[in-house]
Order: structure tokens, then sequence, then C-alpha cells
């Protein structure tokens, strides 16, 4: 019998989070992850696939968009789960996920953002086993999503420029440095 050990979904979240910092994720990304923390909790294979999908790293997205929707390539679902509720939240109606590793930890990220975002999914395997269905409904429009103050924006924005690291020669021949626009 293997060996366990008991954690709170709350301690189960932020392992989560900083393993996937820590493997080199997107925060973003690493975030989407952690919020799933109950869902992986409750689903033994969704957690030994987040294992193994953080161990593997972020892999890039090849995404190619036709009339039907959207096509994501080779990915893995730390990176797949927020493109596709993004894709969704952006009006597609279908995306279709190629090379999907880790279904079960896919299943569990989309629930959370079933939860956290009120959107509807149909997670469906094709028949040649190498294509997932994700089809949206009941996604906000632009519309409904609520509008912030842009005095509140700006401090939070103030606040979260304290994480940037000091511009030094030293920081920039370690490759710090982005784009006026880069916030992650």
């Amino acid at each position: 019998m293997s060996k366990t050990t008991r954690i709170s979904i709350s301690e189960l979240q932020a392992l989560l989070l900083k393993a996937a910092i820590g493997t080199g994720f997107p925060h973003g990304h690493a975030q989407a992850l952690s919020e799933a923390a109950a869902d992986i909790a409750q689903d033994p294979i969704a957690l030994r696939e987040a294992v193994a999908c953080l161990d593997a790293g972020p892999k890039s997205l090849d995404n190619l968009e036709d009339e039907t929707g959207l096509e994501v390539s080779a990915v893995s679902p730390v990176l797949a789960a927020p493109v596709a509720v993004d894709a969704l939240q952006a009006g597609y109606s279908e995306i279709r996920l190629k090379a999907l590793r880790c279904p079960q930890l896919m299943a569990a990220m989309l629930r959370a953002a079933t939860r956290a975002y009120a959107i509807g999914f149909v997670l469906e395997r094709a028949a040649s086993g190498h294509v997932l269905r994700l089809t949206g409904s009941a996604s906000p429009s632009p519309s409904d999503v609520p509008q912030q103050a842009a005095e509140e924006i700006n401090a939070l924005k103030t606040l979260a420029a304290l994480t940037f690291v000091p511009e030094s020669a030293a920081s920039r021949s370690k490759g710090a440095g982005a784009g006026l626009q880069d916030n992650d």
C-alpha cells in the first residue's frame, strides 16, 4: 500500500501554485491550476497528472483558428485550460484540443473554471483518441462583464509593480527586461 498524507485544500492550492511557477509556467496559468485544487484533490489521477505535467514543464501552444473554432495542439492542461476558457469567453463556440496530455487534469481545471466564470462546457473524446472537444455555453457577453473603477485598477497596478526587480546591468545580464505591456 502506498503511503498517503493529509493536507488541506489551501495547502494543496499553495503547493500547486508554487510548483507551477517553479517549473516555469506563467503566473496566470499557475493561478488557474491552483484554483482547481479542490477538484484535483478529489481525483488521484488528476493529481498524478498535475505532477507529470508540471515536471514536464511548459511547452509552447500551437494555435490554429478557422471558421469552426480554435484548435490548440500538443498541450498541457496547465496551459490549455486557461486558453480554452479565455477563448470561450471571447465568443468561440468550440475549441479543439489535439494531443492533449493529462485529460483528468484538464477536466478538473475546467470544472473549477465552470464555477469561477459561469461557463458551460462539454469535453468529448474523439474516435481517434487524440482530439478533445470543448464547447462553451452560457458564457457571458462582453457587455455583462463588470467595469472596474480606473482608480482602483491603477492602484492595483502600482502595488503589483512592487514585485518588479529593480533595473540594473546585473539584472539585464540575467535576462530581466520586458516590453512595456508585459505584465506576467
